[in-house]
């Protein structure tokens, strides 16, 4: 990542309770000057570790942070410019404190969040919706049902042709209906 940008983002389909994380780098490629911890997000309870180059990380002993579906943390640019993939990140949740949770990490663009494209694949589409479709109840609602529908209606929208190509395609049809009746 040439910019260092670092989030955090819930991708299970069910809203969970951060308690802690630890991002470690064998390589030194954190850079503590552009973390923007939970803690200095004002964000109750969170108490920072002693971060260096080699890990990062934050535990709340209170209540921890609720995450919903989907949700990200940004937590600013906590990584070198240098492009050293290296990085473990480590959580915990509250129902399971004890026992920490190896997370996914993924380098590139962060992506914009885009309301209904619960897969976080940049488009909303019928894999979204099937995805609320299966956690219906549970972990999704009709807020996010009407998320993907909207999506999908906006999607179908830009993909109408001009006025101008309808126009077209109908004088061409004509011209075929008058030339048959002859």
């Amino acid at each position: 990542p040439t910019t260092g940008k670092t989030v955090v983002r819930n991708n299970s389909m069910q809203t969970i309770e951060l308690d802690g994380y630890l991002v470690e780098s064998t390589n030194g490629s954190l850079d503590a000057s552009g973390w923007n911890s939970l803690a200095d997000q004002s964000t109750p309870g969170f108490e920072e570790s002693n971060p260096d180059a080699n890990h990062i990380g934050e535990l709340n002993l209170e209540d921890g942070i609720t995450l919903t579906p989907g949700q990200i943390l940004d937590l600013g640019n906590m990584m070198t410019a240098e492009d050293i993939q290296d990085l473990i990140f480590n959580f915990t949740l509250r129902s399971n404190s004890d026992a920490p949770i190896t997370g996914i990490v993924t380098y590139g663009d962060v992506p914009v969040d885009l309301a209904g494209d619960y897969d976080w694949d940049g488009i909303v589409d019928g894999d979204d919706l099937e995805l609320v479709i299966s956690g219906f109840g549970s972990a999704y609602s009709l807020v996010d049902l009407a998320a993907v529908r909207n999506g999908i209606a906006a999607a179908a929208v830009t993909a109408i042709p001009e006025p101008a190509s309808i126009a077209l395609l109908g004088l061409g049809m004509l011209a075929t209906l008058k030339r048959r009746s002859k």
